[in-house]
């Protein structure tokens, strides 16, 4: 064969091995992708429903127990010795102190805030503070339903207001001898001890968070990202994103410097909280912007038992991270490839000429 004949079937041949190694390295890399965002789906989705039974159980918890102190005789018997006293204009104090009395042990027993014993007109006849006395309970006024389907007999779960500071709450009717409601009990339960403990519970990464949040889009649980969300000024620096954060999307990453060009209120819903709030059930891998603006993947659901959307997300680069490790090593693998090729090639032209 011709010098210049073996020159051109050796580049053809160096050409070939290198088509074949990038072509096999495009498919790998395509295929690697992939399993990486199909196992970031399962991992965000087995987290999510994780979180979300661990809530039903302790939420169903919380409910019996403020069903069974609702039922008990002396808290009952006093709550109807306070609306007589009530009707008959006497002095309900010594009643009131005798209701803190039954109650006060098992709020410190599960660290609750307090609690409220409301009228059929929703205002509160017994409080643990007489200036709440005679209001109406605010509950009645920001989750009215709730309150309502308490008097009808149910037990309730009422997702986070914010009275004096956030809180969730449970409900449960007081009921006279005769099975009447008489009352509502509620009770002012702490966020921090076991709410958000479980939610925080579902975290995955670095980046990870499971959060909830209300039919308006704005945040329920506690943020992880409070440091966050100060150091860009969306909540105050005394603040906390409970209750003070609307889940939108900003338009761009805030952590990066970008500025958004509307208020809280004139942006969007993200698409993970847009979707779950219409009720829908739903995963994203491909990527979108959470409420700081930085590209996550996501998988969420609206709870219609509980009242509240639930979603597990993760920063999208942290989820990929494996497959950017992988791609680098394999970049790596094709330069040494190419250089390999090319050698061969100039050796093989040398000794031909």
């Amino acid at each position: 064969m011709p010098p210049s004949s073996r020159k051109i079937s050796n580049i053809i041949v160096a050409t070939t091995f290198l088509a074949i190694i990038a072509t096999s390295a495009w498919y790998a890399l395509k295929q690697i992708e992939l399993q990486t965002r199909a196992r970031s789906k399962n991992a965000l989705q087995t987290v999510l429903l994780t979180t979300q039974e661990a809530l039903h159980i302790w939420i169903s918890q919380r409910k019996l127990g403020t069903a069974e102190l609702a039922r008990n005789e002396t808290l009952v018997n006093l709550t109807q010795t306070l609306l007589t006293d009530m009707m008959n204009k006497r002095n309900t104090t010594k009643t009131v102190a005798a209701i803190r009395d039954v109650l006060d042990p098992r709020l410190a027993l599960n660290g609750d805030r307090g609690f409220y014993i409301l009228s059929a007109r929703g205002d509160n006849i017994a409080s643990m503070h007489d200036a709440e006395i005679g209001k109406i309970n605010q509950i009645s006024l920001q989750r009215k339903e709730y309150i309502t389907d308490a008097f009808k007999g149910a037990s309730t779960f009422i997702p986070a207001i914010k009275i004096d500071e956030p809180s969730i709450y449970t409900a449960a009717p007081v009921k006279n001898i005769a099975g009447n409601v008489i009352a509502v009990l509620v009770i002012q339960i702490n966020p921090k001890r076991q709410f958000t403990r479980i939610t925080q519970l579902g975290r995955i990464g670095e980046s990870g968070e499971t959060y909830a949040f209300d039919e308006h889009g704005t945040l329920i649980s506690e943020s992880r990202f409070d440091a966050q969300l100060r150091s860009i000024g969306l909540i105050d620096p005394d603040s906390r994103g409970i209750l003070s954060i609307r889940i939108t999307d900003p338009g761009g990453n805030l952590l990066s410097g970008y500025t958004p060009t509307t208020t809280s209120s004139e942006q969007p819903l993200t698409r993970m909280a847009k979707d779950a709030i219409a009720g829908h059930a739903g995963y994203d891998i491909s990527g979108y912007r959470d409420y700081r603006g930085v590209e996550v993947f996501g998988a969420w659901l609206w709870d219609k038992a509980l009242g509240f959307g639930l979603t597990t997300e993760i920063d999208a680069n942290e989820a990929l991270q494996p497959f950017y490790e992988t791609r680098k090593a394999i970049i790596i693998m094709i330069l040494l490839s190419l250089f390999l090729a090319s050698t061969f090639v100039f050796i093989s032209r040398r000794k031909l000429d």
